[in-house]
């Protein structure tokens, strides 16, 4: 049910705090995010809205679709004092556009640290795919390539990225660098709707189940007929690409057969970018 995965998660306790729950994106007779069992959001026959983790605790999500009704295992989430790691300084050092079938960015970031570290390096609100998101930090000044994918809803602007790691002794640490990422509406690799990567208010397409074991179900509604809904690998190979015949219907990819990891799904409608979603496969 989930597409925010559930188990236990810690996060740094500074502001803001990045973690946001996403519930099934399709219309529901009744449904309720739970903080400890008590009820903290929720609403009637609508799509479940995300809810931004402000506070540690148990989170949980209960559904009614009108022929049956479950609750989500929880997700425990905890917030935690964190110091900044020991990195002397953490700087873009040039952005460019990645050229390939999907909106990408590659980025060279330069750290000086004060010794080596393993780290990851995270988005606000899951507002991007970053590969790799974990790496290994070198003791004095390097370079570190990643490529960064917008997901919907991005039209560009300054944003607040964080590498976290942990203290000698175990401890979470992070350091913050913000720089200016460009709208994939102004990239040249191919043409991207005016409005970014998001999708209008009369279209919709959703993944389900998302992270996915064997198959996907890819529903989509309000397309034009002719449009592709395209999957690729983060190195841009084709997994599977079709093209719409009706304004509203379901393809299903098998995934079985795939690797596990992270894969994005590209809308295009007369050859305009209008979609960009995060599938994951496990």
């Amino acid at each position: 049910m989930w597409i925010f995965p559930v188990g236990c998660y810690t996060e740094c306790n500074i502001e803001p705090l990045t973690g946001t729950l996403i519930g099934p994106q399709a219309l529901l007779q009744e449904w309720d995010w739970q903080l400890n069992d008590h009820t903290i959001l929720g609403n009637v026959n609508n799509i479940p809205e995300p809810l931004p983790l402000t506070l540690g605790g148990s989170y949980s999500l209960s559904i009614n679709t009108g022929s049956c009704a479950t609750l989500s295992a929880p997700l425990d989430y905890k917030v935690v004092p964190c110091n900044k790691c020991a990195l002397q300084t953490a700087s873009l050092k040039s952005i460019s556009v990645k050229e390939g079938k999907f909106c990408a960015f590659t980025i060279v970031i330069e750290i000086n640290a004060d010794a080596a570290m393993l780290a990851t390096l995270v988005a606000p609100n899951d507002d991007f795919i970053i590969d790799p998101s974990s790496f290994a930090i070198q003791g004095g000044t390097h370079s570190y390539e990643f490529t960064i994918i917008p997901l919907d809803g991005f039209n560009g602007g300054q944003v607040s990225f964080q590498i976290n790691s942990t203290t000698a002794s175990g401890a979470l640490c992070y350091f913050p660098i913000s720089f200016i990422v460009p709208s994939c509406s102004g990239s040249s690799f191919t043409k991207v709707s005016a409005h970014g990567t998001a999708l209008r208010r009369n279209e919709k397409v959703v993944l389900y189940p998302n992270p996915a074991h064997n198959e996907v179900n890819i529903s989509y509604q309000g397309l034009a007929d002719g449009a592709t809904i395209e999957c690729y690998d983060l190195t841009g190979r084709s997994i599977a690409v079709f093209t719409t015949h009706n304004k509203e219907g379901i393809e299903q990819v098998i995934t079985s057969a795939y690797p596990a990891g992270v894969y994005v799904v590209v809308v295009r409608s007369g050859n305009v970018v209008v979609s960009q979603q995060k599938l994951v496969i496990n």
